[in-house]
């Protein structure tokens, strides 16, 4: 549903939900049911559901479900403006293991992909800044067409080329690409990223503390007016 690069996610959300309204279903302590909706439609809507040591979020960017600690809400906090992907998603409910979380969570980016395999090749070589430009066509006056450095090259722009669907596909690449025989495919792939967190669970994340600081909001406005109310009454 997220496809424009034009925003970052927080601010793409906020966008999304600038013309939302906080209603609270539920109040009962931790066991909470908020919903974020513009009326009229259901377009990126979403409901929060809390209950002890659980948070879910379901609607129109899917359901995710997070346990931690009794209040979830205190383990999110309000809206900051950040977000702690990597430790957050750490918390994310899906089956056994942490290989279904990433696999929720998480998706192939050739985009990271090729940046850190550029970055491995410079470590390697020593290349400078210039050297990784999007636009160097790779040429090495200095080397012959058959040196290591030259290979080396001439791999990476191949792999930079590749056009994968997902990670596996990358790492086969990586293995077979024609690298010197001093280099270890293994080694390459160590330290890669293949893989960095979605729009919609970045969006998500970012989701859950505004409602979090909306629904502190909605509160403090009550009870300044549940004590104003009180004085006035008093005084009449």
């Amino acid at each position: 549903m997220i496809t424009s690069r034009k925003y970052e996610t927080d601010s793409r959300m906020l966008i999304d939900t600038a013309y939302h309204r906080l209603e609270i279903i539920r109040d009962d302590g931790v066991y909470r049911h908020l919903r974020m909706q513009r009326p009229g439609t259901s377009c990126y809507y979403y409901d929060i559901i809390t209950w002890p040591g659980y948070l879910t979020v379901t609607g129109d960017m899917g359901t995710w479900t997070f346990s931690r600690v009794y209040d979830m809400f205190n383990f999110f906090g309000g809206w900051t403006g950040e977000i702690n992907t990597h430790y957050w998603s750490e918390k994310l409910e899906a089956g056994a293991g942490c290989s279904a979380r990433d696999l929720l969570a998480q998706e192939y980016d050739h985009e990271a992909f090729c940046r850190s395999l550029k970055e491995s090749m410079s470590e390697y070589l020593e290349d400078s800044e210039d050297d990784l430009s999007e636009d160097d066509d790779w040429d090495d006056e200095d080397d012959t067409p058959d040196s290591d450095k030259a290979k080396v090259r001439e791999a990476v722009r191949e792999l930079c080329r590749g056009e994968f669907s997902n990670d596996w596909e990358a790492y086969q690449a990586v293995y077979e690409a024609d690298w010197p025989e001093r280099w270890s495919a293994w080694d390459v792939c160590d330290g890669l990223t293949f893989k960095t967190y979605t729009s919609h669970f970045r969006w998500i994340l970012f989701a859950i503390t505004w409602a979090i600081s909306k629904y502190h909001n909605t509160k403090m406005v009550d009870k300044a007016m549940d004590t104003f109310l009180a004085v006035k009454g008093v005084a009449a």
